[in-house]
């Protein structure tokens, strides 16, 4: 629509630029109206403003400096050197950063597939471990608990029922965990039948009662498509968190407990502390 109007004009000049610039700045709206504000993001929106701000610069640079008569005049003038320079240094900067995003996705995908146990949807063993000790170390002094979780007479259910009814429980399982658990804890499946929870800033009393809840939730579940008798039941072993004692350790204090669920007749919750790993006290 421009091409053959006067090129040395600020109506020319603002008429070319201008969808250059509306286009970065719809992408830096696109980007603040994302949910996430990492580092990254941060910086694409800066680059498109800055971006944005560039060519309303070269509409101002045109008129002021020359942009010459015609497209053969252009390329001579030191408004073409200076503008499409800089222009290039922008796209090609905007286009890294976006590169950049590109494969710190693909890597933070990767990553959560490798922590992340796909028959239940839980974290798994090495994902629960990095980031219960990422927590732990932002506040080791506060209070945490750990509950240990088993699936009761797992083998029985698979071996009478079939491995399908055995995925589903664990389904179903993990499932009740994900929803109830509060928002800050950090629930995974160890393997097989194991499951682990980290409730952070909770002291036992408040773990035993999660825990008692979700005994019952489970006990009470009925599977579509098994006998109408069929239950699933559960066991677990609640610990408070000792900070004088490495992540293995207090897991091993909260299996203590869970033993101890199991050996007391499974489909119950038992808790130990760290001061007292000898002694157990069933929820009420």
């Amino acid at each position: 629509m421009i091409y053959d109007a006067p090129r040395d004009t600020a109506l020319h000049a603002v008429s070319y630029q201008a969808p250059f610039a509306i286009l970065a700045f719809s992408g830096v709206r696109t980007v603040l109206q994302s949910k996430r504000r990492l580092p990254i993001d941060i910086t694409l929106a800066g680059l498109l403003f800055l971006t944005g701000l560039h060519f309303i610069s070269k509409a101002y640079l045109a008129v002021t400096l020359g942009a010459g008569m015609t497209a053969k005049d252009f390329v001579h003038t030191s408004y073409a050197i200076i503008s499409q320079s800089a222009a290039g240094i922008m796209i090609v900067t905007v286009g890294l950063t976006l590169l950049a995003m590109l494969v710190l996705e693909i890597m933070a995908e990767e990553r959560s597939k490798s922590e992340t146990d796909p028959l239940s949807g839980l974290l798994n063993r090495r994902g629960f471990e990095e980031q219960s000790m990422k927590l732990v170390e932002r506040s080791p002094m506060e209070r945490h608990a750990l509950i240990m979780c088993d699936l009761d007479h797992f083998k029985s259910i698979n071996d009478t029922h079939g491995h399908h009814c055995g995925d589903r429980v664990i389904e179903t399982f993990g499932k009740l965990l994900a929803e109830n658990a509060p928002d800050n804890a950090i629930v995974a499946r160890l393997g097989g039948e194991e499951f682990a929870v980290f409730l952070p800033w909770t002291n036992v009393e408040a773990a035993m009662s999660f825990a008692a809840a979700l005994r019952t939730a489970m006990s009470s579940h009925a599977f579509a498509g098994l006998p109408p008798e069929f239950r699933a039941t559960s066991s677990f072993g609640v610990s408070a968190w000792s900070s004088k004692m490495t992540l293995q350790q207090n897991l091993q204090q909260a299996d203590l407990a869970l033993y101890e669920a199991k050996r007391a007749g499974r489909d119950c919750v038992k808790c130990t502390t760290s001061e007292h790993p000898e002694k157990f006290v069933a929820a009420q």
